[in-house]
């Protein structure tokens, strides 16, 4: 068993630029030779930086002394072997590609320096092959130090963001696949949790009222990347330890958070409402919202020589109390017995700071941008602004469509012309105020263009929309509109379409709905009055990049039914256990090509798919099949094959599984079926039942994607496991070296406290293995000790 004794260090280099200096270590016998390669290098442009080496101490200091883009040995050397020139790189974590020359151009010499790690193995007097393969060896070292560079830019800034996080006077907490990965204290606070840490990993259901969970579960489900999930803003009411309830308004939204897609609830805490309903004839829906800066308010209600019922005075006083004095208050007044409009500041007696701020108070609905404005202008943002809050809503909460409706005045030119610009104006208020009465559904409208107003109605289908459409067209044409002294007949012409989770973008959706209404030729129908109504063709406004859950289901469905999935297995090598031969088993798609809407990365998207268990059934059979005649000839083979969170919840799975092991005579003993680790963590009790049979079946269980979480280690303490897979993340974590080794090493060292077998997949470079070796990894798995194949065919027992 070889030994890597040298600490692992990995320092950071500074990049070389393309006409820059050429800071090269030679190690050779023969100066001579060592002079020929520098000439050859000068002669190519390179201004070269040169030491030769021909000993071990010396090539030690030289590496911890300068910074080196490249080293050159002979593969033949003597003094200085190749081999200690390139354990001496790889044993102090270096970045330092090799070039070996050989004397041989024999295929056997090229396999044995690129064993040793070196980039390329070049035969003697090959110097245009000598040039090139340098060329392309310092492209990629600068590659990996901008990349390397920027990656800390982002460790970085994220360090910076989650400090922020921690600080925020907001409730802040952070989901992934319906857990808590991250909370703040204010968010554990609001939960009833004293510690944030105490909050993690607990599953986000547990923490709402029952009578809100329909409205939070379209958000925990596992996030794709590449279909963010639109930004919301929902009502939710959170269960504290206690029992209490919290009722808050959440803000969710999509981000990235440690390489991952994440969701953000965001909980405000610095707007307070107060409703006070309007007297005087108004409209029980009619409200004013108002903005007062509540660090001006010194508000003495007794000086107000007006007369309010006492419980009036009680309730302002108690809402104005509890606005924060350094945020915007938002108060709306809708549920108290007082009709603002009909109150003239200026005749009452009110403290002076009062009147001061009378006049900053500004309507809200000129600054959200889903409500109209007082006056009907031309505004295409606002517009936009509504649509995407629908498409937003259809992607969220309970999903439903909306309709957006463009309906032309076809008497607006005519009134501007024989009229005014602001008689014209007033009547299409006139005639907004007049559709939105007629429905009492959520409804919001703009202007986008002169003489047509768009309007979003939530909770419509396309048929109630066609309805609805034509019902306002008659209703239109026989209602008698009167601005000023004025009596105006009105017809209209009205386009409709559906907003949907797949309507492409707000500005798709609006362009077209505008163009029907020009084009005035799909879907028409005559409506009595002569006026018309247009359906905008949904094929125009559906975003096909976009994939349902049901295609990626049946496309599943047609790879299990035409056995166009295969299986693959990669090796799992013991760095300390010599007996083990493992191999793990992968699904891989026998086609070239995939049918028009599916995804490249379906695998994953068919793995979170309802279809799950049916396929991790037939990749078991097909594996224990494969594993029943592979133990004819290596009767230790053992096999780890992945398991999807359908599965952890399939109730029938366990006697399924005990059923197709026994008719496969097949050892349970050589099985080990792993979980993702935000799986097990999602479903604890489930895990800890699964575990639990598989255990009395006669299997093993290993955790996979390990360390993704902030405090990875809860999940261990509540599950038995026999091995722990770290997550690629922690992988390019040692890679990258600094704080993220540093704290993925001591990780690893807890795993090993813990007596955890550990194993590092995605080794792709023989230079990280003593790294492994020397932190406590016991298998490594990667490229590097052999792709995934279609047999198992790794030679455990040979000689590396």
């Amino acid at each position: 068993m070889v030994q890597f004794l040298s600490s692992p260090r990995s320092e950071r280099r500074p990049s070389m630029a393309k006409e820059g200096t050429l800071n090269l270590l030679i190690a050779y016998d023969d100066s001579n030779d060592a002079s020929r390669i520098i000439s050859l290098l000068e002669g190519a442009s390179y201004e070269v930086d040169a030491e030769v080496v021909d000993s071990a101490e010396e090539l030690a200091s030289l590496l911890e002394s300068r910074h080196w883009d490249l080293a050159i040995g002979h593969l033949q050397a003597a003094t200085l072997p190749a081999k200690k020139l390139m354990a001496s790189i790889r044993g102090q974590s270096l970045d330092v590609p090799a070039i070996l020359i050989s004397n041989s151009n024999e295929i056997v010499s090229v396999v044995e320096g690129i064993r040793m790690g070196a980039t390329y193995v070049i035969p003697e007097d090959e110097d245009q092959y000598f040039l090139l393969a340098t060329a392309s060896t310092l492209e990629q070292l600068e590659q990996r130090r901008v990349q390397l560079d920027w990656k800390e830019r982002y460790s970085s800034a994220e360090t910076r963001c989650e400090e922020l996080m921690d600080s925020s006077k907001n409730a802040i907490a952070l989901v992934q696949d319906g857990t808590y990965i991250y909370a703040n204290e204010p968010f554990s606070q609001l939960i009833g949790y004293s510690d944030p840490d105490d909050i993690i990993m607990a599953p986000v259901i547990d923490t709402i009222d029952s009578s809100f969970q329909d409205e939070i579960k379209p958000f925990l489900k596992p996030l794709d990347a590449e279909k963010e999930v639109g930004k919301s803003t929902i009502s939710l009411s959170f269960v504290t330890t206690d029992g209490q309830k919290t009722d808050v308004e959440t803000n969710i939204c999509q981000i990235e958070y440690q390489g991952d897609a994440a969701l953000q609830f965001l909980i405000k805490n610095s707007t307070a409402r107060n409703v006070v309903t309007n007297i005087g004839g108004a409209k029980e829906s009619d409200t004013t919202e108002i903005e007062i800066d509540s660090s001006a308010i010194e508000l003495e209600l007794s000086e107000i020589d007006l007369e309010l019922p006492e419980i009036v005075v009680d309730e302002i006083k108690l809402e104005l109390h509890e606005i924060d004095e350094t945020d915007v208050a938002e108060i709306k007044f809708e549920s108290l017995d007082l009709d603002l409009s009909e109150i003239d500041l200026d005749t009452l007696e009110i403290d002076e700071d009062i009147a001061s701020i009378a006049t900053e108070i500004t309507p809200l609905s000129d600054k959200a941008p889903a409500q109209q404005t007082p006056a009907l202008t031309v505004d295409p943002q606002v517009t936009l602004n509504n649509i995407d809050l629908a498409i937003s809503s259809a992607q969220s909460g309970d999903g439903k469509d909306s309709l957006i409706l463009c309906i032309q005045s076809e008497q607006d030119e005519q009134i501007r012309r024989d009229t005014s610009e602001d008689n014209a104006n007033q009547t299409l208020e006139a005639l907004a105020t007049f559709v939105v009465e007629q429905t009492n559904n959520t409804i919001v409208y703009s202007c986008d263009k002169q003489g047509v107003i768009n309007f979003v109605i939530a909770g419509f289908t396309l048929q109630e929309g066609k309805q609805f459409a034509a019902s306002l067209c008659q209703q239109v044409a026989e209602h008698t509109f009167q601005v000023g002294a004025q009596n105006m007949l009105r017809s209209i012409s009205a386009s409709i379409g559906l907003i949907t989770k797949n309507t492409a973008s707000a500005q798709v959706c609006i362009g077209q709905c505008l163009k029907t209404l020009e084009d005035a030729d799909t879907g028409l129908s005559n409506i009595p009055g002569g006026d018309k109504v247009y359906v905008m063709d949904a094929l125009t406004q559906t975003d096909f990049s976009v994939d349902s859950e049901e295609k990626i289901t049946l496309f599943g469905q047609q790879l299990l039914e035409k056995r166009l999935i295969g299986i693959a297995f990669q090796p799992i090598v013991g760095l300390n256990d010599e007996s083990a031969e493992f191999y793990e088993v992968l699904m891989r798609p026998k086609i070239e090509e995939y049918p028009e809407n599916i995804p490249p990365d379906f695998i994953g998207k068919v793995f979170d798919s309802p279809i799950a268990t049916e396929i991790d059934r037939w990749v078991i059979l097909e594996t224990i099949k494969k594993l029943g005649e592979k133990h004819k000839t290596a009767p230790n083979t053992c096999l780890f094959i992945n398991l999807s969170a359908a599965t952890i919840n399939d109730e029938k799975f366990s006697p399924w599984l005990k059923l197709a092991i026994r008719t496969a005579n097949t050892p349970p003993a050589n099985i080990t079926f792993q979980l993702r680790e935000n799986d097990a963590g999602r479903y604890i009790a489930q895990s800890k039942t699964l575990i639990r049979q598989l255990n009395a079946i006669g299997c093993k269980v290993a955790m996979t994607h390990f360390g993704l979480s902030s405090n990875p280690l809860l999940v261990l303490e509540k599950l038995a496991v026999n091995f722990v897979k770290l997550d690629r993340q922690l992988i390019e974590n040692i890679k990258a070296g600094g704080e993220a080794q540093e704290e993925t090493q001591q990780l690893i060292s807890l795993l090993k406290e813990k007596e955890q077998h550990c194993i590092a997949p995605f080794v792709e470079s023989p230079t990280l293995i003593p790294t492994l070796w020397q932190g406590g990894v016991e298998y490594i798995q990667g490229h590097y000790i052999q792709a995934p194949g279609s047999e198992m065919d790794y030679g455990f027992n040979e000689e590396d």
